[in-house]
């Protein structure tokens, strides 16, 4: 039947052709109103618990001050012993990437993931900036925010990163081979994009079993950073990372020394911030990695913040769409602490690049 009904549908494109599109798009249609009920659904479920927990008379704000404070302290004695775990647990050995340099263009390898950077520069130029797109198709090169932001900035080389399977990566999706991926990559549907919400931390099952599936997303673009660094001593590096990107900007910020400045842009709080809420469920890498069983992106925050080798700032930038209590609860928190190096802020236009907030921070930087 199955058959039958496939060979019709073909036979309908190839002569009926308009009544064949009629059908796509109510099929389309059907599976927007899906998506909108359950996102409907899915945000009444959110302000259900919201109100249990309210009701509950939880001094959630106040534990949540007693975990920050803790957490800087843990810092600011063993910040070393952190960095030193996370490159150890997170980080593929250096020995087992390949790199491949050509002009412009660097392809970090390992197993069948890639990563590809785009480098631009000169010689004369003394600072890098280092945008790191999202969770969407297109890479910075091609956003007409990052071009705004070049063609008014000087003296300044540029580094364009995405994170995996997205931007730069995603023409190498068709090489990933994992035990329990076959499906979605070689699907032409939806699936072939999302790779199952990037349960691709699940499904991981490489020859070193010493890997944690998170490396796979952060290596690559540590070790392209890395190369583009060791290019010659820059006096300001900025990294800038978008939505999903802004993740693993917090991770290079707090590993890099040469970092001086990382912004994130509708980028993440700490997952303690979302204990009491289904939201939680939204955060990339969050599956199947140890991260979680002993730290939380609060870590990263202060381990930028309280280097004592140079002066590193963090700067969190939000839009509407990602500003909710959360967000108000952290800022207010962190604003106790008094670090004149952080800044936290809604006053993202859209959920993109700023132009304006980063033409400013380069301003300020220099």
């Amino acid at each position: 039947m199955a058959l039958f009904y496939k060979k019709t549908n073909k036979i309908m494109e190839i002569f009926l052709p308009w009544i064949a599109s009629k059908r796509k798009d109510k099929i389309i249609k059907d599976l927007n109103h899906k998506l909108e009920r359950r996102d409907n659904c899915y945000i009444s479920k959110h302000k259900i618990i919201d109100k249990i927990f309210f009701n509950l008379n939880i001094k959630f704000e106040n534990l949540l001050e007693s975990y920050l404070n803790n957490s800087m302290n843990n810092v600011s004695l063993n910040s070393k012993k952190i960095i030193d775990d996370i490159k150890e647990k997170l980080i593929i050995p250096e020995s087992l990437i390949n790199v491949e340099n050509n002009n412009h263009k660097t392809i970090v390898s390992y197993e069948t993931i890639k990563h590809e950077s785009q480098f631009f520069g000169n010689d004369k130029n003394k600072n890098l900036i280092i945008f790191i797109s999202g969770n969407e198709s297109t890479h910075p090169g091609q956003k007409e925010s990052v071009k705004n932001i070049m063609s008014k900035i000087d003296n300044c080389d540029t580094l364009w990163l995405s994170i995996f399977n997205r931007g730069l990566n995603l023409k190498y999706r068709s090489e990933i081979s994992f035990k329990g991926l076959e499906n979605c990559i070689n699907s032409q549907s939806i699936e072939n994009y999302t790779l199952k919400n990037n349960d691709i931390l699940k499904f991981y099952q490489g020859d070193n079993n010493k890997i944690n599936p998170m490396s796979l997303f952060l290596s690559g673009n540590y070790y392209l950073i890395k190369d583009a660094i060791k290019k010659k001593k820059y006096d300001q590096i900025t990294l800038l990372g978008l939505s999903t990107g802004g993740i693993s900007a917090l991770f290079y910020g707090a590993l890099f020394e040469e970092i001086s400045s990382t912004s994130t842009f509708d980028g993440v709080v700490p997952s303690i911030n979302y204990f009491f809420s289904p939201l939680i469920r939204k955060y990339f890498y969050f599956y199947n990695n140890t991260f979680f069983e002993e730290y939380d992106y609060d870590i990263l925050y202060f381990i930028i913040l309280l280097n004592k080798k140079t002066k590193k700032d963090l700067n969190l930038f939000f839009s509407d769409r990602y500003w909710g209590k959360q967000e108000i609860i952290l800022k207010k928190l962190m604003n106790k602490f008094d670090l004149k190096n952080f800044s936290m802020n809604h006053n993202l236009k859209s959920h993109d690049f700023d132009a304006d907030i980063i033409l400013n921070l380069m301003k300020k930087n220099n």
